[in-house]
């Protein structure tokens, strides 16, 4: 009596033996149980396995999301939940970007990593927080005659500030000559209260 063949994908389970490529295709006619029913699921779990393998597309290193840039939409913000060292990281990101292309001579990327740099999220937090946190002179109000001493104020101040950005035009300073003892004159810019333009001169 001829001895009765064995499917490899079977003999391979039986001796151990690992398993290399795809497992051989079941015909449509096998039955659904027995060998035939083995071979669909071995096959099945193989294709499975192979698309959890597939490489998965990443975001480029270094890049920043929508958020970080553009700051968050319809959210108030919450001064003492900012994750400080991921915006640090960012700023620290950009400006590295900016000297690298400047080392290069790469001067329209410079000025286009400049206005990112503006229109950043990240810079204007960190920026925000230097000026009315760290700063030793953050009590001393400026020629608006504002201070932002507690968290509600510098979180309203970060939202001011970088939705103006754009529309921002600085006031020249009004400019007075301080005698030196050497008998010259030094230069001295003074900033104006912005309600009294008129006393501003051109600097």
């Amino acid at each position: 009596m001829p001895k009765k063949r064995t499917p490899a994908a079977e003999r391979r389970q039986e001796t151990g033996t690992p398993m290399v490529g795809p497992p051989p295709a079941a015909p449509d006619n096998w039955p659904d149980t027995g060998p035939g029913a083995r071979l669909r699921k071995q096959a099945d779990v193989w294709q499975v396995s192979c698309e959890d393998e597939r490489p998965k597309p990443t975001e480029p290193k270094g890049k920043l999301d929508t958020m970080q840039v553009n700051g968050p939409e319809g959210a108030a913000l919450d001064w003492d939940t900012v994750d400080w060292r991921a915006h640090e990281d960012n700023v620290r990101r950009l400006r590295q970007r900016i000297f690298t292309a400047t080392k290069k001579g790469d001067w329209p990327a410079v000025r286009t990593l400049q206005k990112l740099m503006l229109r950043s999220w990240s810079n204007t937090l960190v920026s925000v927080r230097q000026v009315t946190q760290r700063n030793a002179g953050r009590k001393t109000a400026g020629v608006d005659g504002e201070v932002a001493l507690t968290s509600p104020d510098r979180a309203e101040l970060v939202v001011q500030v970088h939705r103006t950005i754009r529309s921002w035009q600085p006031l020249p300073v009004k400019r007075v000559y301080i005698p030196k003892a050497h008998g010259r004159q030094r230069p001295l810019g003074i900033p104006t209260d912005p309600s009294n333009r008129g006393v501003a001169s051109a600097a």
